[in-house]
Formats: C-alpha cells, sequence, structure tokens
C-alpha cells in the first residue's frame, strides 16, 4: 500500500478518516471477509444474477450511460459509472472500495476530502487497486476531486453519477 505519509499526508488526516468512518457508518464489511480486493481481473459478468445491461462491467471500463452531460464535469481518467452500479460494485467488493463525497468539506476544496480519501483507504488497510466512488451534488467539483486523486497516485478513481 503507498504509504499516505510520503504522500504529504498527516496523522491527523488519518485519524479523522477513521472517526469520519465510525460515525458516518464507514459500510459494513462481514466479520468473515476477507479484506484484500483483487480487483485488476475483478469481472462483474462472471457468475453474477444481474440482468443485461445491468452488470457493472470491469473495473476498468466505464459506464458510457454515466458520462456526464456537463463537459466540465469530465474527468481526465474518463471514468464514470452511476450510482447504481457504484452499489453493486460495493456490495461485490464486500466494502472493499473507498466512497468519497466531494462536499463533504464545505469551505476546503478538494484538499480535505483527498485527506479524508487516503485516510480511509489507510483505516480500511486497502491496497493501490481499490477503486475510489467520488461522488458529491456538485459534480463540476466531483470531478476536480477525480482529476485530484489520479494526480496523486490513484488509478481507478470513478465519479458517479446519478
Amino acid at each position: 500500500m503507498k504509504s499516505i505519509f510520503k504522500s504529504g499526508m498527516t496523522a491527523w488526516a488519518v485519524c479523522g478518516a477513521a472517526l469520519l468512518v465510525g460515525a458516518c457508518g464507514g459500510g459494513d464489511v462481514a466479520a468473515d471477509a476477507p479484506m484484500t480486493a483483487a480487483v485488476a481481473t475483478t469481472n462483474f459478468a462472471d457468475a453474477s444474477d444481474y440482468g443485461p445491461g445491468d452488470r457493472p462491467g470491469p473495473l476498468d471500463a466505464s459506464e458510457p450511460s454515466a458520462l456526464p452531460v456537463d463537459h466540465a464535469a469530465r474527468t481526465r481518467p474518463g471514468l464514470y459509472v452511476r450510482r447504481a452500479a457504484a452499489e453493486r460494485m460495493d456490495r461485490e467488493l464486500r466494502g472493499n472500495v473507498v466512497w468519497v463525497d466531494a462536499g463533504c468539506c464545505a469551505g476546503h476544496g478538494v484538499e480535505l476530502a483527498i485527506y479524508v480519501a487516503f485516510g480511509v483507504q489507510a483505516a480500511k488497510n486497502l491496497d493501490d487497486g481499490v477503486p475510489f466512488l467520488v461522488t458529491g451534488a456538485d459534480q463540476r467539483l466531483a470531478a476536480q476531486l477525480v482529476n485530484r486523486l489520479a494526480d496523486n497516485g490513484i488509478r481507478r478513481a470513478y465519479l458517479v453519477t446519478p
């Protein structure tokens, strides 16, 4: 796992993220679920009970129907997923994803949200290949957050669209 301290993150960001995860529910992971995420080879079409067009698809793929109409809300990585598919992805990976709300830190731009995202990743002990699912009422701000996460080495930062 990429050290968050090498990225300029501080211990308070990790502690704050851990508190936020606990305070906000952070998602339920079964006690017997492994905390590893083999996302590089996950294909939701295999052994899935979702109907055609319902499946999220491989994690490296973007959902064409999730592309934002607003060009200013598009991201450099170009990974988009609808909310329902993101939630299915979360269930399939047993909570081994990082949800980030771009509006979590009003007045602080995306910087604090980046610290929280890396803190959640560290608190859940997730590797660098896990998907980061970025939501937000302001899709332009959420797109900025996706771009900044990509700048910080996150390869699977998805913009979750309604």
